[in-house]
């Protein structure tokens, strides 16, 4: 399972990131956008406060990316999640060559 890459020294890729938040954090709202290979976090989701922290921290060590976007990205993400979620700010994590 991909979540027990968490406590290892390895690294993770950005699927495999995804599908630790989809186990540890089954209430998490989460888009993994396959085709970018980017996972986007609404930080107006209620549970996203312990999740962001955590997921910061992994991805760094873990070797990817991790950053807190606005909503005027939609040429990342796409409007459907923008206005799906409703939210302004979103935690984003990709692979460290984006």
């Amino acid at each position: 399972m991909a979540c027990n890459l968490a406590y290892g020294d390895g690294p993770m890729t950005v699927a495999q990131l995804f599908a630790c938040v989809r186990h540890r954090f089954a209430g998490l709202s989460a888009y993994y956008l396959k085709e970018r290979d980017v996972i986007a976090i609404p930080l107006s989701d209620a549970a996203a406060g312990e999740a962001a922290v955590f997921l910061r921290e992994l991805a760094a060590r873990k070797g990817l990316s991790c950053c807190t976007v606005t909503a005027a990205w939609p040429e990342l993400a796409g409007p459907e999640i923008i206005s799906l979620d409703g939210a302004s700010e979103f935690l984003v994590i990709s692979g460290t060559d984006r």
